[in-house]
């Protein structure tokens, strides 16, 4: 029988892993849905508040100005290329479509016409999946397109599989924590967030703030599930 440390080791092995997600493009504009594609590499972007030093009087603090930057609002996207190029075609395609057809008129790269966003702009989901294939957490990049994609270098010496890189440009993103396994001894930690949400909601009647915050908590089982795993849980 193995010690307790052994058994939270075996959990924690559960965990999220790097390796297991999957990425899908959505653009109804230009009529093309892609699920499951083959990308060795992506990010999830992250999010900074901008602040200044400031101070009514003695040491300065940090306060928020009112930008917030998405991370520059581009990722980038590493495929795996098939002998098709099929990635690669639509990549370019889409790429393309954006200065060479606006309208009536037809431009190319000598003399760009550029559509209007919203005639190419789509929506990249990347889904981070747990061990059973299920999703746990999904980033949906909105208003997304390409905006660069790199050279593909030719060698003789080679022999892997080609890879094609382009950046998606994107407006902002926003995020969806999927509901958490099913409770066990190390993930009762979701128990104590559910009261920490109720003690919020009673909070709440006083002060509008709390309450907001509660609300974000108990939206939806996903969330609260997501919180959880950070107590610990089967991922």
């Amino acid at each position: 029988m193995g010690t307790s440390i052994d058994k939270f080791k075996f959990n924690f092995d559960q965990g999220a892993r790097s390796n297991r997600f999957s990425v899908d493009i959505h653009c109804p504009k230009l009529g093309f849905s892609l699920e499951g594609i083959r990308v060795e590499s992506c990010s999830l972007p992250g999010r900074q508040l901008t602040t200044n030093p400031w101070s009514e009087y003695g040491v300065r603090r940090n306060m928020v100005t009112g930008e917030i930057l998405e991370d520059g609002g581009t990722i980038e996207l590493t495929f795996l290329c098939d002998s098709s190029f099929e990635d690669r075609f639509l990549i370019e395609s889409w790429n393309s479509i954006i200065y060479e057809n606006a309208g009536l008129q037809e431009g190319t790269t000598t003399h760009p016409i550029f559509a209007y966003l919203d005639d190419y702009s789509g929506t990249v989901n990347i889904a981070q999946l747990r061990h059973n294939d299920k999703e746990a957490l999904t980033y949906t990049l909105n208003e997304a397109y390409p905006s660069a994609f790199a050279p593909q270098e030719m060698s003789q010496g080679e022999s892997g599989i080609m890879k094609f890189s382009c950046t998606i440009s994107f407006r902002n993103w926003t995020s969806e924590y999927k509901a958490a396994p099913k409770l066990s001894a190390l993930n009762k930690g979701r128990r104590a967030l559910r009261g920490f949400a109720d003690a919020l909601g009673t909070l709440g009647r006083y002060n509008k703030t709390a309450q907001k915050f509660a609300d974000r908590l108990t939206r939806s089982d996903s969330r609260l599930g997501r919180l959880a795993n950070l107590f610990g849980g089967n991922g």
